[in-house]
């Protein structure tokens, strides 16, 4: 597939064109990432529609994203891209090709827009680019290829196949890649606010599912992740949620997906404490854990969707990572670069890893280094944030 990309580049020349769009231009976004990164995207979508308040903005993300994206008020059209297309294997990669091709020229191409944006800085490993060449949109904005060193290896030659690049490779966090740019576009101060539009009947909903609480003190624990190094071991998070409400009488909602092979783990703390403790794993829309954390006084859990959700909705958060503080920023697991957002927030690292993982990050298939992160350290800083 890399040779078919360098032949069809062959054809094409770098450009770097003036952005100059009519009022009533029309104008795709492209953003298929999973649910954190696109949580940190929904204000990039308000600062384009401040910026072109005339024009029609559209999307095109993953079907994953749908219960989000739908009740985004910015945006006039959505399309949405089945998550098996993006299977792993070279049959399925071809697949995904063709597929990006055809689906452009059959869709996006009729739809006529001035311009394409995808703001991913990182490897673009969803075809990106070619959903957005084959629009035939006058102008195609992204991050350059050279940005980073494995993005110039599995993206080479994707710069020619837009019209207008943005080139930094400074440290940031993933939200201010999105600044630099509404910056290049023209908006010097963004009011970049993480946000998440929650509906009355999903308030309403959650306030019904948690009546049983005979106070309303919650704490939100979310053990899922979407790799097996980044979770925290289930008793870890079964022992601490003991010892929060023993001391501090607090109610207990456990999110996140249910995968269905951990679905009795948390059945004894469940039997001790009753009504003190509701499994909402698998059995919430995201609208409906956004309303959820809302409610909840502290999010604690992974490197995950749902703990940018409780950013948005401002709610505190510990964070348990997996690899130690000496991790690359630009690693793809970086906290620094994913950390919460505009929240209060700790961070908490494991001081060391586990042999045989290297001193600076972790590379286990499973649940390893992050679980030198104590039940006592989390506690000490539950404690400080209750107090």
């Amino acid at each position: 597939m890399r040779y078919i990309i360098l032949i069809l580049s062959l054809f094409l020349k770098k450009k770097n064109v003036e952005i100059n769009l009519k009022a009533n231009s029309k104008i795709l976004i492209i953003k298929l990432d999973e649910i954190g990164d696109f949580v940190l995207a929904i204000p990039f979508i308000k600062e384009i529609k401040a910026l072109y308040p005339s024009a029609s903005i559209d999307l095109f993300a993953k079907e994953n994203v749908r219960d989000l994206a739908n009740y985004i008020p910015y945006l006039s059209n959505r399309y949405y891209l089945k998550n098996n297309l993006f299977s792993k294997g070279g049959i399925q990669k071809i697949f995904l090709f063709l597929y990006a091709i055809i689906y452009s020229l059959l869709k996006f191409k009729k739809q006529k827009y001035d311009l394409v944006i995808v703001p991913r800085w990182d490897v673009d490993s969803s075809l990106s680019v070619l959903f957005s060449f084959f629009s035939s949109a006058k102008y195609r904005l992204s991050y350059s290829e050279k940005v980073i060193d494995r993005k110039e290896k599995f993206n080479r030659n994707y710069d020619k196949f837009y019209t207008n690049l943005v080139f930094n490779n400074d440290k940031k966090h993933e939200i201010e890649r999105y600044i630099d740019i509404l910056k290049y576009l023209g908006v010097y101060n963004p009011n970049y606010q993480l946000e998440i539009l929650i509906r009355e009947i999903d308030k309403l909903f959650i306030e019904d599912e948690t009546k049983i609480f005979d106070k309303n003190k919650i704490i939100a624990i979310c053990p899922v992740a979407s790799q097996s190094r980044k979770k925290w071991q289930i008793e870890n998070y079964s022992t601490l949620s003991k010892k929060v409400i023993d001391a501090f009488d607090y109610n207990i909602v456990i999110i996140g997906g249910n995968d269905g092979r951990q679905i009795d783990d948390f059945s004894e703390l469940q039997n001790n404490y009753g009504r003190k403790v509701i499994d909402f794993r698998g059995k919430l829309t995201l609208t409906q854990t956004a309303a959820l954390l809302e409610k909840c006084s502290i999010y604690i859990g992974n490197d995950t969707g749902p703990m940018h959700l409780a950013a948005a909705v401002k709610t505190p958060i510990i964070e348990i990572v997996a690899h130690p503080e000496t991790i690359d920023f630009f690693h793809t697991q970086s906290p620094e670069r994913f950390k919460p957002w505009g929240v209060k927030s700790i961070v908490l690292y494991p001081k060391l890893t586990k042999k045989p993982c290297p001193t600076q990050m972790c590379i286990s298939k499973e649940s390893h280094c992050i679980n030198n992160v104590s039940v006592e350290m989390v506690f000490e800083k539950i404690s400080k944030l209750i107090k």
